[in-house]
C-alpha cells in the first residue's frame, strides 16, 4: 500500500514538473518572436562563494557586451545560472527593442527547463515502476 502511494505521488510530481517546464519553454519561445537576437560577449565574470549554514553555493555574475541596432554597444550585468559560461565566451542574447537593458540568455533559461523536464521524466518512470509492482503483486 505504501509503495502504491509513493508511486502515485511520483507520477503527480512528474506530470506537474513536465507541465511547468513546458510552460517555461513556451514562454521562452514566445519571447523569441518579440525580441531582437544578437551575439554577446562575456567581458567580466565574477564567481562568489556564498556561505550558509551547512551549505556552500556559488553565484556567477557577468558583464555582457552586445550590439543593438538603435543604441549601439551596450553593457549589462546579469546573474548566470549556467556553469559552463566563462569569461571571453560568445553567447546568444535576446533583448527588447524598446528596453535594450532587459535581456534574456536563452541557453541559461533552457538549461533550467531541461533539468526540470529530465527530473519530471525520472519521476514518471519511477512512479510507473512503483505502481506496476504493486498491481502485479
Amino acid at each position: 500500500m505504501k509503495q502504491k502511494v509513493v508511486g502515485f505521488v511520483l507520477l503527480f510530481v512528474g506530470v506537474i514538473s513536465i507541465l511547468l517546464a513546458s510552460y517555461g519553454l513556451y514562454s521562452l519561445y514566445d519571447k523569441s518572436e518579440s525580441m531582437e537576437h544578437t551575439v554577446g560577449f562575456v567581458k567580466y565574470l565574477d564567481t562568489k562563494r556564498i556561505h550558509r549554514y551547512r551549505k556552500i553555493r556559488y553565484e556567477n555574475t557577468a558583464q555582457i557586451s552586445y550590439d543593438t541596432k538603435r543604441y549601439g554597444n551596450m553593457y549589462v550585468g546579469v546573474k548566470l545560472y549556467n556553469p559552463f559560461i566563462f569569461q571571453g565566451d560568445s553567447i546568444s542574447v535576446w533583448y527588447s527593442p524598446e528596453r535594450p537593458e532587459k535581456i534574456v540568455i536563452p541557453m541559461d533559461d533552457g538549461i533550467i527547463y531541461a533539468f526540470i523536464v529530465a527530473s519530471g521524466l525520472l519521476c514518471l518512470v519511477l512512479g510507473v515502476i512503483c505502481v506496476r509492482k504493486t498491481i502485479n503483486q
